[in-house]
């Protein structure tokens, strides 16, 4: 009876085991449908704040703050089978300016991914099936240098600049870190909302003296971050 007991117990123990495993495991696919995260909707605008510096050997480092808004101005279904969407990009220094026109961008929407022409170069931000296995060529509609983005942070809650999202997802182009370089390409969508946070940074630390290698002091480069602060639909 005894051992009858435990093959009893250690099986049960087992199986509540695989059950926890299971509920902690993070998530690698995405099971909602996936183009929600980049929505395309007649009206729909994003809001950031930009934060721009740049950094030049023996210079006081130049910092930029200001907003950058994306609005949707004209969708349209294409006979390809393609959404193509017609957003208009403009800045302001503050919120009590008013916005000046930059460019327009154009995107279109597939089955399998999304593709954003920006002075006149295409780009591949999102492929779809979201999964962290996925790994694709941003550039492989231009002739810019191949990529390897992948995804990571499926599914998760985050707060930016205040703002809660209950599900995003983190698309990471380069993360590459030396003593004496730093590469961060790295992009966060939220569900229903689109592109949430994005950070462009490409740093080389000092390396005059054998004193500051490895210290993480900067020499030169730039580092460019946009933070939604508000999104809606006019």
């Amino acid at each position: 009876m005894a051992s009858s007991t435990f093959r009893i117990l250690t099986k049960s123990g087992i199986f509540t085991l695989l059950l926890l495993a299971a509920c902690t495991t993070p998530e690698t696919v995405e099971t909602v449908q996936e183009s929600a995260y980049f929505p395309m909707e007649a009206g729909r605008f994003r809001l950031y704040d930009v934060i721009e510096e740049r950094f030049t050997p023996n210079e006081t480092p130049v910092r930029s703050l200001y907003q950058e808004k994306e609005q949707i101005i004209r969708l349209e279904q294409l006979a390809d089978g393609s959404m193509q969407a017609v957003l208009s990009r403009s800045r302001r220094q503050n919120s009590s300016e008013s916005w000046i026109d930059q460019e327009t961008i154009v995107l279109e929407k597939w089955p399998d991914r999304l593709v954003l022409t920006e002075k006149n170069q295409k780009f591949i931000p999102l492929v779809f099936p979201i999964d962290a296995s996925t790994i694709w060529n941003a550039n492989r509609l231009n002739s810019r240098q191949e990529t390897k983005n992948r995804y990571t942070d499926i599914g998760i809650s985050n707060t930016i600049n205040g703002l809660f999202f209950e599900k995003t997802i983190r698309v990471v182009q380069q993360d590459d870190s030396t003593a004496i370089d730093r590469t961060l390409r790295a992009a966060r969508y939220a569900l229903n909302v689109g592109l949430v946070e994005e950070e462009q940074t490409v740093l080389q630390y000092c390396q005059r003296t054998t004193d500051c290698i490895g210290q993480g002091i900067i020499e030169s480069g730039s580092r460019r971050i946009r933070r939604l602060v508000a999104s809606g639909q006019d």
